[in-house]
This record gives structure tokens, sequence and C-alpha cells, in this order.
């Protein structure tokens, strides 16, 4: 004490980042939003390495120095970890030892289309390093490919399997809501019952009252209370979000029964809503261990939808099941992956495709299979390009949510299914497609052909 007044010494945090501009936004963020830290100080005397002070309400202070672009550094080991498993996320930020604080994806590009499931891998390469992770996008959004601005929502799908990351894992896996300018025009202009009636732009704050709460209590251990009161926020805007009446295709009474009808526990997130988000804080925070009753990785058989598969019913394996009489699963309409048994989905494609049978037979005979079905290569004149993105991602949601249960014990094989004109037979190691797929899958066919119902050639990946 000097007169009157408590000394804090300053605790040092790093923030690697994709780049700097992405650690000086998230900085700036705690600052706008955060009830718990100010920013104070900042200096720029090393560009490479901007430095900043944030400051409490009751002066406590933590130095948060930015590492932009992550090749430009020796990784602590838990960062190397989680930047080496599929992809790069936004931020991740360590304590001066190098054990993990936090670490997050922080996006203007909202997941709806083709990017729903983009960012998946980033994220569950940080869960498996141990950090709890954030992942802040847009509430709605516009989608520009026809000719008019359309308003598009993410799907529930995005919400359930945080929820399942965060029983899994035992650590959080939040997604929070921003505003975004345009997509709120949109949608207003085009629904009249819009917005909906919650505080569905609480977002920022609940999010940065999050972090700010997490820095905190890493240095000082006195935070946990305001970190729960936070994570509680979180997840009650999320199960918000599940449930709130579709303006798109309005008939749908929520959003989970858009999306996501088979979910054979959704109970849990309308009757026992209240039960089921003490029961997740319990579980991230270390005093729980996940219950069965409130698992969010099931379906209800009599639920599950068959699969229509869209343009993806021509492709040459998806069309042998089909042309077989197997009537493959999935959990709502227009779903990519389907789950079907393996002895009838083996038998279907090699009665076409002989040659594949040393490789499908590998799969567990004993366990369902999910098929994902993706477009890695794309023929442009004489070259063949590799499209990285978004199937890393979409890879590494499915496969963790539809292939593990409660425990992350593997029920279910993975198939990761491609067709194109033309195909690289050895994927680049650094692609994060290539770690996606070597993480998650199990086998990897690819077809090649110019017809899109047949195959001249298949390789495996």
């Amino acid at each position: 004490m000097w007169f009157g007044v408590t000394l804090y010494s300053v605790e040092t945090l790093y923030t690697y980042s994709d780049n700097i501009l992405e650690g000086i936004r998230f900085v700036d963020a705690l600052d706008k939003h955060s009830d718990h830290l100010s920013l104070i100080d900042e200096d720029f005397t090393n560009p490479a390495e901007p430095d900043f002070t944030l400051s409490s309400p009751d002066g406590e202070r933590i130095r948060l120095v930015i590492r932009g672009e992550y090749r430009h550094w020796e990784l602590p080991e838990a960062v190397s970890n989680a930047v080496d498993f599929i992809g790069r996320p936004d931020a991740v930020v360590v304590d001066k030892y190098g054990n993990q604080v936090v670490g997050g994806e922080f996006t203007d590009a909202a997941p709806i289309g083709n990017m729903i499931l983009q960012r998946e891998g980033r994220q569950v390469g940080l869960l498996r390093g141990g950090f709890p992770v954030v992942y802040d996008t847009a509430y709605t959004a516009t989608d520009r490919s026809g000719s008019s601005i359309d308003p598009r929502f993410p799907p529930a799908m995005i919400v359930i399997v945080r929820l399942a990351y965060c029983l899994k894992y035992r650590i959080p896996a939040f997604i929070t809501f921003y505003k975004n300018t345009d997509g709120e025009r949109a949608a207003k202009e085009k629904y009249d019952d819009y917005p909906p009636q919650r505080k569905y732009d609480e977002g920022a704050k609940y999010l940065q009252n999050y972090l700010s709460s997490q820095l905190l209590n890493h240095v000082t251990g006195e935070y946990q209370t305001e970190v729960e009161e936070a994570q509680s926020d979180i997840l009650h805007q999320m199960i918000e979000y599940l449930f709130e009446t579709p303006v798109v295709r309005g008939s749908y009474t929520n959003r989970i029964e858009k999306d996501v009808p088979a979910l054979s526990n959704a109970d849990v997130l309308t009757r026992r809503r209240e039960e089921f988000i003490d029961h997740l804080v319990d579980v991230i925070n270390g005093r729980s261990e996940p219950k069965s009753e409130f698992a969010v990785t099931g379906f209800d058989p009599a639920e599950m939808v068959s699969w229509s598969g869209g343009h993806h019913k021509r492709k040459p394996l998806n069309k042998a099941v089909l042309d077989a009489g197997c009537e493959p699963q999935t959990f709502g309409s227009r779903q990519n992956p389907y789950i079907i048994d393996t002895d009838s989905f083996i038998e279907a494609v090699t009665s076409r495709y002989p040659t594949l049978s040393g490789e499908l037979n590998k799969l567990d005979h004993s366990k369902e299979t999910v098929v994902i079905t993706s477009k890695f290569f794309q023929q442009r004149n004489s070259n063949c390009l590799v499209k990285v993105d978004p199937y890393s991602g979409s890879i590494a949601a499915f496969s963790e949510w539809l292939s593990r249960d409660l425990n992350n014990k593997k029920i279910r094989n993975v198939v990761v299914y491609s067709h194109s004109k033309c195909a690289v037979d050895d994927l680049e190691h650094s692609s994060k497609l290539k770690r996606s797929i070597n993480q998650m899958s199990d086998i990897t066919p690819v077809s090649v052909g110019a017809d899109k119902t047949s195959a001249d050639r298949w390789l495996f990946l």
C-alpha cells in the first residue's frame, strides 16, 4: 500500500495471431466493449511486437504483447500444436510460460452458404490444444450470389456443434453474434417480423466480458465469478438463437426444427435449459464430468430423413449407393453428409467399383459410416486447382460431431469423398486440407472423370 493505493504488478500475456492487425483488433474490442478492462497505454516502438497495457476498474493491469504472423516466431508448444493441427486461428493468447489462456476467431464473414463450417478446423485445433475457444460472427449477413442482396442466417448446427464441443473437451467453445449493418438492413426490408424480440445485439458485450474476465482470472485468480457470469450469458444467447422462429421458411417453429430435426435430446435445450446451462458451466470449469442425459451428439432414428443429395447424388460413389437401393440417412433436409450401414455401403460401392474393395474394407464393419461429399479440385484450362476452403473446416466439424460421442470416443467411420474432372495425387503436407484429411478422415476416395456420374480412375488421399 502507498497512500491508501494498492500497487499491482503488471502481468504479461502474449497474443499470437495471423497478422498484427488481428491482434490489435483483439485489444481494441476489449477496450470498446468490456466492463473489466480498458486500454491505458500502447507502445509501437517495436512495430513487429506492439505492446498494450490494460487496466481493470480496481487497478489490476495486464500487458498484452501482440506477435503477428505465426511463422515469424518460435511458438510455445501449446500454440504450435493448435496452429499445426489444421489451420491458423485469428488469435491465441498464452502467458509467459506458454500456458493456454484463450483462442478465437473474429470474423466479418458470417457462417452462411459455403462458408458455414470454413473456420471449424482452426477451432478444433484450439480445443485439442487445450484452449478455451470463442467465435465472434454476424447474426445475419447478406448473400450477394444472385441478382438481389438477400439476408442469410447461420444455421442451428453452428451452435449445436459448440455445445457438443463444450461437453466433449470440457472447456468453453462459444459463439457470439453481433449486428452486421448490411444484413440487418436487408432482413428488415424483406421480413415484417424482423428483428426478433430478444437482446440479440448484446453478443459483443458478452464476448468481451468473458475474454477480459478470463484474462484477469488467469493472472489474478480472482475473477472466477465474473468468468462464469459471462459464460452463462453467452450460453443463454447461443441456446436462444436455436429456438427463435426463423424468418426464412417461416412454417418451422424454431431453428432446430428447420435445420436439425433429428436431434434426439432437444428437450434439454427447451424444458431443461437452465439445468443444461448450469451443467455446462460446471463441466467447462472442471467441477463435473459431462452426463449422458445432457448429450447433444445423438439422433433419433425415427426423425432421421432420407438423404436426397442434391447435385451430390449424381457423383459416382454416391450414385452407386443410391442405385443399389440403399437408403442413407441424415439429420435434416438439404444436408450434405449422410450416415449409412457400413456393410451395405461397401457392397453397393464395390459392386460397381471392385477396385475399391481393399481400401473400403479397412473400415470398421461394426460401426456405421459417415460420408462427407466435398469438391477438392477444379479444372481450369490446363491446371488442376486445389480448393482448400471450406472443406478443411467442414471435414473437421462433421467428423467431430457425427463420428464421436460425448466422451470423444469414435462411434462412426468417416469417409470423405470427392469427384472432379481432375485431381492432384499428393496434396502438400503443409496444406490445411491435407492436415484435415489426415486428422479426421478414415478413408478419402477421389473419383476422376469428365462425366459427373462416372469415374475413369480412383485414388485415395
